[in-house]
């Protein structure tokens, strides 16, 4: 998993006029629109609620895996069809929001994590655990450029509060994805369903608010020509790149050394459950 680049936000005072000028054209006198800092805090929730979603599903490998007997090479193919996803999807759509706007591509985001959370609740096999993993990927790598870029529209003029934020949201969603899939599926019923019930509505919800928010970059020609993958890092920060590169790689190292014993508490209340004959 990855902390959404913000690259692809149009930040500065030259850009200011264009941006409230998009959102004057919008059609405020058909529809209400929330205040910017509104706006702000409604994306930090959406981008929250894409990684929580994200996370969600480490702690119930060890149930599905129970349930269906599934190789741990099966699991790890699982874990990677969604790092796959979301890294071919980040590639290519990165820039999409620049051409559609940000309203839009969120929105496809948060489509796709609802399909998802319809195929969790679906499965019976690790088939649909591979079409669901794969749509999470695809959902954050959609939206996450288009969520950290509207941040740093919608942030006050002459702050860099939206790079904090964006970092804030993305690591406390997986952390209370994992952590609050772990306790349903510990005490709630249903541990393979109630969180994806939960999540579906929580999508719903979002999406709606979203139709609220400002758009902040309007629809330009020219969104086949973004779809072509480009890797550059500006000559600029290439010195805080180079730098920051390997404590990142080790952060995601040691979450990777952790990822085995996510499902081992629901693994064992599902063990436990299972011999009492309660039903799921």
């Amino acid at each position: 998993m990855t902390v959404p680049c913000t690259s692809t936000g149009r930040a500065g005072s030259d850009a200011e006029p264009d941006r409230r000028q998009a959102i004057r054209a919008s059609g405020n006198g058909r529809r209400a629109v929330l205040p910017r800092p509104g706006g702000l805090w409604l994306v930090a929730g959406v981008l929250f609620l894409l990684f929580f979603a994200a996370a969600a599903p480490s702690p119930l490998y060890g149930v599905y895996q129970a349930q269906w007997r599934f190789s741990a090479t099966t699991l790890t193919a699982v874990f990677a069809t969604y790092a796959l996803l979301l890294l071919v999807t980040l590639l290519v759509f990165r820039s999409l929001s620049d051409y559609l706007g940000r309203r839009p591509v969120i929105l496809a985001g948060l489509a796709l994590t609802a399909a998802a959370c319809g195929l969790f609740l679906a499965a019976h096999g690790v088939g649909l655990l591979f079409a669901a993993r794969a749509l999470q990927g695809a959902a954050v790598g959609t939206s996450a450029s288009a969520l950290g870029a509207a941040l740093i529209d919608l942030q006050p003029e002459g702050s860099r509060i939206a790079p904090v934020i964006t970092t804030a949201a993305s690591l406390l969603g997986l952390a209370a994805g994992g952590l609050g899939t772990s306790a349903l599926a510990q005490y709630g019923p249903a541990p393979t369903h109630l969180v994806w019930w939960l999540l579906l509505g929580a999508d719903l919800a979002a999406g709606a608010a979203v139709l609220a928010m400002p758009e902040t970059a309007p629809a330009r020609p020219g969104v086949l020509a973004s779809l072509r993958p480009r890797v550059a890092v500006p000559r600029q920060a290439r010195g805080t790149f180079a730098m920051a590169l390997p404590c990142l790689t080790a952060v995601w190292m040691i979450s990777g050394f952790s990822c085995p014993w996510d499902h081992c508490w629901p693994r064992r209340c599902f063990a436990r459950r299972t011999c009492c004959g309660a039903a799921w």
